[in-house]
C-alpha cells in the first residue's frame, strides 16, 4: 500500500473532522468525518471557500468553539500551521466529543501560559537557550540570539552542531547529562558561524515528575561586564584628577542667572529650583527632551550647600542595564571575573549631588535598589556585603509625564513619590515661544564670538517661521538651528535668512505649512531655499500673521472637541490630542476654556 493512500486511511479512521485549507481559505484535503458531518446532501467540498461548508468558522484562532447551527450542534476548533515547498497552510480539527472539548480547554490554557512564559523570556535583557532530552535547541530567546549571532532557524539542530562545545565543555550538556548546576560561571566558546562569544553562564537541568527532560542556560555578556569595570574606572580617575578644595565653589556648572525667558511658565520652574537650593530633599523635574532639565539641576546645585562638592550626571537610557548597576554602586573583587574594588558614582558624589537623567529608564529591579539608597543614604556595592553611608543629595529628571511613566511600568510609583518631594516642571519649547527672542539673540551672541562671525539677528521672515514651528527638540533644536546659521551667513551684520538654516529645519517646517495652510517655503535648483522677503506675495494667501490666530482658532476647536469626547476627562483628552497633562491645562487657561 502506497503511503499517501495509508495516510489517508489513517484521517479518515480519527475522531476529528480534519480539513487543510490554503492562504485563500480554499479547502484543498478533508476526511471522511468532515463528510460524515456535512450531510451525504454536499458534494465533495475539495476546492471550496471554507465559509461555504462552514458558515462562521474562525480559522485563526488557535482554539474555538464553533456552532455548527445547520445541525444545532457545537463543536471545539483547534488550529495548527503546517508550512510545505507549495505553500503554507491551516489544519483544522472539529470534535463533538465531550472529553475532547474538555482537553481543547486544557489545551488552550496551556498555550496561553506557553505564549506569556515565551513573552517573558523573549523581552528580558539576558539570554537564554535550552535544551531538550536529545540535547537539542528547543528554545533561544532574541537576546542569545544576538549574543551569539544566531536565528531561530538553530532550533531542532544539535548543541554540538551550534556550538564548538563537547559533552565535557558544555554547562547546558553537563546540567543535562549530569544534572550538574552551574551558577554564575565564566565561559568562552566559538559558534559554528566562527563568532566569539565570552559569558557568564548559569546552566540547570529541567525536570518534570523527577526526572530531566533538558537543560537550560541563562547568560550574560561577560565582555560588557569587563567594560563596566573599565569604565567605572575611568569615571574615577577623571573626576579624582579634577578634584578641587572643599569649599570652593565650581563655576563650570550653570546657575539660574543663566536660565533665560520672561515666559511666566519657566520664571515658575526657575522659582521652585532657587527656593529647593536649600534644602536636601529629593528633585524630581519633568519635562521633554532638550528643555534643559541638567541646567536647572545643575543650578540648584550651584546655588545650593554643596556647591564646593562634585556634581555627577549619568543618562540612564544611555547605559546598558547589566552595566548601570556596578556604576551607581561600584564593584567588589570577586563580584565576578575581572571585577575590583570600585566606588560607584553615587559614592563619588559624596557631599555632593548626583543626577539621574530620564529616570524612567532604569530598569524596575535596580530603581527598587535605588529606593533604599534614597531613603536611607547607604550603598551596597555590587557582590559586597558592607553598608556605606554617604551624604549626597539626589536629583532626578523623568521625559515622560511621571504618571504615564507609572502606569505603563517604566517609573514605581514608591521611588517617584520618594524623588519628587520638589516637582519641577519644564515646558516645552512650543509653549513659550514668548522667549524665542531672547534666547535667539543668546545663542547668536554665544557662536558668534565662537566663530568670529557678525551676524546681527534673525530676520523677519524667520522670526515668523520660528513662531509658527512646533519645536520637538526644544530649546537644544534652536541652539543647534542657530549654531548652523551662524556658520553659514558669513556676512558682516548679517541677517539670518531661510537659506542659512538646517535644511532639515525648513523641510520639517514645510511639512507644518501644508497642515496649517502656510504658504510653502520654494526651493532653488540647488534645493536651498530662496529668502521670503523676494518673493512676492501669493495672490489670495493669507498673510503669517493671520495664520497665527487661524491655527489659535483651530486648535481651540481640536480641544474643545476632544473634552467632548472625553466627557471632561483632562488625562483622555490631551492624550488623543498628543499633548500632556499640563500643556492641555495651559491651553485651556489661555484660551480662556476652563
Amino acid at each position: 500500500m502506497k503511503d499517501h493512500k495509508l495516510s489517508e486511511k489513517i484521517l479518515d479512521k480519527t475522531h476529528e473532522a480534519i480539513i487543510t485549507i490554503d492562504k485563500d481559505h480554499i479547502i484543498v484535503k478533508c476526511n471522511k468525518k468532515l463528510l460524515n458531518l456535512i450531510g451525504p446532501e454536499y458534494e465533495n467540498p475539495v476546492g471550496k471557500p471554507i465559509e461555504s461548508v462552514l458558515p462562521g468558522l474562525d480559522c485563526n484562532k488557535e482554539i474555538s468553539n464553533y456552532e455548527y447551527k445547520t445541525l444545532r450542534k457545537s463543536f471545539i476548533v483547534r488550529k495548527e500551521n503546517i508550512t510545505l515547498q507549495t505553500g503554507n497552510y491551516k489544519t483544522l480539527f472539529l470534535s463533538d466529543n465531550h472529553f475532547n472539548i474538555e482537553l481543547g480547554n486544557r489545551y488552550a490554557e496551556v498555550k496561553v501560559q506557553k505564549d506569556i512564559y515565551e513573552s517573558i523570556l523573549n523581552s528580558i535583557y539576558e539570554g537564554i537557550h535550552v535544551a531538550d532530552i536529545n540535547g537539542r535547541v528547543s528554545y533561544i530567546n532574541p537576546s542569545q540570539q544576538h549574543l551569539d549571532g544566531l536565528t531561530i532557524d538553530v532550533i531542532g539542530r544539535r548543541w554540538t552542531e551550534v556550538y564548538d562545545l563537547d559533552n565535557e565543555t558544555s554547562l547546558v550538556l553537563k546540567a543535562l547529562n549530569e544534572g550538574i548546576h552551574t551558577h554564575d560561571a565564566y565561559q568562552n566558546y566559538v559558534t559554528t558561524d566562527g563568532k566569539y562569544v565570552s559569558i557568564v553562564c548559569s546552566a540547570m537541568p529541567l525536570y518534570s515528575e523527577g526526572k530531566i527532560i533538558g537543560a537550560a542556560a541563562i547568560t550574560k555578556d561577560f565582555i560588557k561586564f569587563k567594560e563596566m569595570a573599565e569604565r567605572v574606572l575611568r569615571l574615577q580617575k577623571q573626576f579624582s584628577s579634577s578634584k578641587k578644595p572643599r569649599g570652593k565653589k565650581d563655576d563650570t556648572y550653570y546657575t539660574f542667572d543663566q536660565i533665560l525667558g520672561k515666559n511666566k511658565h519657566i520664571l515658575e520652574s526657575v522659582r521652585w529650583g532657587k527656593a529647593s537650593a536649600d534644602s536636601d530633599s529629593s528633585v524630581l523635574i519633568y519635562g521633554e527632551t532638550g528643555t534643559g532639565k541638567e541646567m536647572i539641576a545643575q543650578s540648584i546645585h550651584s546655588a545650593s550647600h554643596r556647591s564646593g562638592g562634585p556634581f555627577l550626571a549619568i543618562n540612564c537610557a544611555a547605559i546598558p542595564e547589566n552595566l548601570l548597576e556596578g556604576i551607581l554602586f561600584g564593584t567588589t573583587k570577586g563580584a565576578f571575573t575581572g571585577a575590583v574594588d570600585r566606588a560607584g558614582l553615587i559614592e563619588l558624589a559624596h557631599k555632593g549631588s548626583l543626577f539621574l537623567d530620564e529616570i524612567n529608564s532604569m530598569p524596575v529591579q535596580l530603581q527598587t535598589k535605588l529606593l533604599r539608597f534614597v531613603e536611607e543614604k547607604k550603598v551596597i556595592r555590587v557582590g559586597g556585603s558592607e553598608s556605606i553611608s554617604l551624604d549626597v543629595r539626589t536629583m532626578a529628571s523623568c521625559n515622560l509625564e511621571p504618571s504615564q511613566a507609572i502606569e505603563r511600568g517604566q517609573l514605581r510609583s514608591d521611588l517617584f513619590y520618594r524623588l519628587a518631594v520638589i516637582y519641577i516642571f519644564l515646558p516645552p519649547l512650543r509653549d513659550r515661544l514668548d522667549d524665542l527672542d531672547i534666547l535667539s539673540s543668546y545663542f547668536i551672541d554665544k557662536y558668534n564670538r565662537q566663530t568670529g562671525r557678525q551676524v546681527a539677528g534673525l530676520c523677519m521672515e524667520v522670526k515668523e517661521m520660528f513662531n509658527l514651528y512646533n519645536w520637538p527638540g526644544n530649546v537644544r533644536e534652536l541652539m543647534h538651528c542657530i549654531e548652523c546659521a551662524v556658520n553659514m551667513a558669513t556676512g558682516k551684520n548679517e541677517l539670518i535668512r531661510v537659506e542659512h538654516l538646517p535644511k532639515y529645519l525648513v523641510i520639517r517646517m514645510n511639512k507644518c505649512a501644508e497642515n496649517t495652510a502656510i504658504p510653502k517655503i520654494e526651493g532653488r535648483e540647488d534645493s536651498y531655499t530662496e529668502p521670503l522677503a523676494h518673493k512676492p506675495p501669493a495672490s489670495g494667501k493669507m498673510k503669517l500673521k493671520n495664520i497665527i490666530e487661524q491655527m489659535q482658532s483651530q486648535e481651540q476647536e481640536e480641544i474643545i472637541s476632544a473634552l467632548k469626547l472625553s466627557k471632561g476627562n483632562i488625562a483622555q483628552a490631551a492624550a488623543s490630542l498628543g499633548l500632556s497633562r499640563q500643556s492641555l491645562h495651559y491651553r485651556l487657561k489661555k484660551y480662556n476654556l476652563r
